[in-house]
């Protein structure tokens, strides 16, 4: 079974709980992925979160992703040694040979059929689709 994570500080912080805390509980939990969103955090604040997850997720062997919506995300992904970067629908397409992605995964999340056609048109190597149901938290 695969377990995939996706951050969510402020609720961390209304349960009472560090990110960072919540992350390790999870790996050791079982989650097979780890994927950092925190879009709205300070770009210094997010590449430090970065490093710090991924760490925490490499510490228990666990894979790491980065959501991105651009290309400043995409090098954040590659600067810390994710595993994944996953983008948002609406962001451009990073322009990364085989030898710049260095093994780094390119995720895309998708709405319509045509989506995840174009999105295997441009060699993405998995997809998500949703919405499927209905969410309080997105």
């Amino acid at each position: 079974m695969r377990v995939t994570v996706l951050t969510d500080r402020a609720m961390a912080a209304a349960a009472g709980h560090r990110l960072p805390d919540v992350v390790a509980a999870a790996c050791s939990g079982g989650a097979t992925l780890v994927l950092m969103r925190e879009k709205d955090v300070a770009p210094a604040d997010r590449s430090a979160l970065a490093a710090t997850l991924r760490r925490v997720t490499r510490d228990a062997g666990v894979a790491f992703g980065v959501a991105a919506d651009g290309a400043d995300d995409v090098a954040l992904a590659r600067a810390v040694g994710a595993d994944l970067t996953h983008l948002a629908a609406s962001a451009p397409w990073p322009t990364l040979d085989d030898e710049a992605r260095d093994g780094m995964l390119l995720g895309r999340s998708c709405h319509t059929p045509d989506d995840v056609a174009g999105a295997a048109a441009h060699g993405a190597d998995l997809v998500t689709y949703s919405p499927v149901f209905r969410t309080s938290s997105k």
